[in-house]
């Protein structure tokens, strides 16, 4: 595979010198990886082809093998960050939280948090975190501290089973650029969209959102985000066969999604009918993010 990818790559390269020498740079009107790099070969700036990207409809082929070759072609991080981000929206496999099936498709339900209970004006737990990021989160990430601030939380739930996991995994996934954490899967549920306000506003959840006592002088110029939880994520899936499935946390920094901290469960297996639940509990950390708590709980209940 490799070697005939790398041939695939050389064979783009020279083609898109040839369109050069012919002046022929009109781009076809669905984009392909082969297209991207003929235009980049051909001198397009990264800013103009990733605006290309993002108003065509796409049609990459994103595998591992091929991330790695195009990485080797010399196309930007910026520019392979576009393309995945591209075949995600219009190629979407993402299931809601919540989502309504008809009446007897095999569901998983993912009670996330059963035990909670509400406290003053609070009317679900929320997930929360500094913007910044600690030399302990930078380590286990594989980012550099301080390099970008944290934009998202999420909460995500895939599946490991080989034979479940689609060809282009990778983007298809929010987690598709994430080359340090996560496994090969296909996502199942996915939920983001932190609010983010002043530090100031938290002055009681201080405490456990300091990545590292006394890091920071000041909080004038931090945020938190936070993420509501909801009650519970459902999904369909295949009835009668052994899932492996990955709950987690996630954080977004710069144009990637990191998994954070996560449980896993191997072999969940639904039935032909109705609903088969799981519980677990998400939780945030206290002083530093990765002591956030995802837990599978060992017991099942009834929905």
């Amino acid at each position: 595979m490799a070697a005939r990818l790398v041939l695939g790559i050389a064979t783009i390269l020279l083609a898109g010198f040839v369109w050069v020498a012919h002046g022929d740079t009109d781009p076809p009107e669905v984009l392909s990886e082969e297209d991207v790099v003929r235009l980049f070969v051909q001198g397009v700036p990264a800013d103009e082809l990733i605006r290309k990207i993002e108003t065509s409809p796409g049609n990459y082929d994103l595998s591992d093998e091929m991330v790695e070759e195009l990485t080797i072609a010399g196309i930007p991080e910026a520019v392979l960050a576009a393309m995945i981000r591209r075949q995600a929206e219009t190629h979407p496999v993402v299931s809601e939280a919540g989502a309504k099936t008809e009446s007897g498709t095999p569901r998983l339900i993912v009670r996330l948090n059963p035990d909670w209970k509400p406290n003053g004006d609070e009317t679900r737990p929320l997930l929360l975190a500094l913007d910044a990021i600690g030399p302990e989160l930078a380590e286990h990430l594989g980012t550099r501290s301080g390099d970008l601030p944290i934009s998202d939380l999420g909460i995500a739930l895939f599946c490991r089973t080989a034979d479940h996991v689609p060809d282009h995994w990778r983007s298809k996934s929010p987690l598709g650029r994430d080359f340090v954490n996560t496994a090969r899967h296909r996502m199942l549920a996915y939920i983001s969209g932190a609010d983010s306000k002043p530090a100031g506003q938290f002055p009681n959840k201080m405490s456990k959102l300091l990545m590292t006592p006394g890091a920071r002088d000041s909080l004038a110029d931090l945020n938190v985000l936070s993420l509501e939880i909801p009650e519970r994520l459902t999904v369909e899936l295949e009835p009668g066969v052994a899932h492996d499935l990955t709950l987690g946390i996630v954080v977004r920094i710069g144009d990637r999604n990191y998994l954070m901290m996560a449980d896993e469960r191997d072999s969940v297996v639904l039935g032909e009918s109705g609903d088969t639940t799981i519980r677990a509990t998400l939780r945030a950390g206290s002083k530093n993010p990765l002591r956030a708590r995802v837990e599978f709980l060992q017991e099942t209940a009834a929905n």
